[in-house]
């Protein structure tokens, strides 16, 4: 088996290739449990609804990507969901039953990028 280590990915033209920096699946139904992850360090059950992830490598600022999303067994409602970038290494993940109730859900997925 090869291994391919590189710093950074570009195009022919020299462009950037953005990549996922971080990821992470997590239950919050039953308490929090990390279920699987790529370069989170901690995480953090704040209250209902609510999650705090530590990234074990920052981001280089606070303009990069998040994408969150989540679904649970009971399915009592339309889910929102809302993330805030706290610092270059936490975020914030908070969902509700869609009429403004937090919500804790039995699956959570999150995306970061840069």
């Amino acid at each position: 088996m090869s291994t391919l280590k590189v710093d950074s990915l570009l195009t022919t033209g020299g462009a950037d290739q953005f990549t996922i920096k971080a990821w992470a699946n997590w239950n919050n139904s039953t308490g929090i449990t990390l279920r699987d992850n790529g370069n989170v360090s901690s995480i953090t059950d704040i209250s209902t609804g609510k999650t705090v992830l530590g990234l074990t490598n920052a981001t280089p600022n606070v303009t990069y990507y998040l994408q969150y999303g989540g679904s649970e067994a009971d399915t009592d409602g339309a889910q929102m969901f809302m993330c805030q970038i706290l610092t270059t290494s936490t975020q914030e993940y908070q969902c509700d039953n869609g009429g403004g109730t937090p919500d804790n859900l039995d699956h959570n997925y999150v995306l970061v990028g840069y």
